[in-house]
């Protein structure tokens, strides 16, 4: 699947809407929305080359950039390309860019790339298993 075709499936339209979802809470600045978000074992490794590993080291991650290089940041999401590798996991190719707070005052106001996620039906909920951020050159 990818980002011109149809979200065809109910599992297609649940992710789309979980992508939506991680753009609302990142852009609400909302822990508590994006904790929702992730499995237990989640994983990150942000644009920044900075890993976290487990849900709880993902938020702490997720505040300390909130609250310093990403401060005031908006950022914008689309799936790009959808996969599944089994019936319950699924590959989720999604362009971000990433405007305003600190960036604005930077060379480039705008920070684009790819992020490659890893979701999974958590008890019969998509979730995000992982993230590897890969900004744009």
């Amino acid at each position: 699947m990818s980002a011109a075709a149809p979200l065809l499936t109910a599992d297609d339209r649940a992710i789309a809407a979980l992508v939506a979802a991680r753009e609302a809470a990142w852009n609400a600045g909302d822990a508590a929305a994006y904790r929702d978000l992730l499995t237990e074992d989640a994983d990150i490794l942000s644009a920044t080359g900075r890993p976290a590993r487990g849900r709880d080291a993902f938020l702490a991650l997720f505040l300390e950039q909130h609250h310093g290089a990403y401060a005031g940041t908006r950022t914008s999401l689309r799936l790009r390309h959808l996969r599944y590798l089994r019936e319950d996991v699924a590959l989720a190719d999604v362009d971000y860019q990433m405007d305003g707070g600190m960036l604005d005052a930077a060379a480039s106001a705008s920070r684009r790339g790819l992020m490659a996620w890893v979701v999974r039906k958590d008890a019969g909920v998509w979730r995000i298993a992982g993230i590897r951020s890969i900004p744009s050159r």
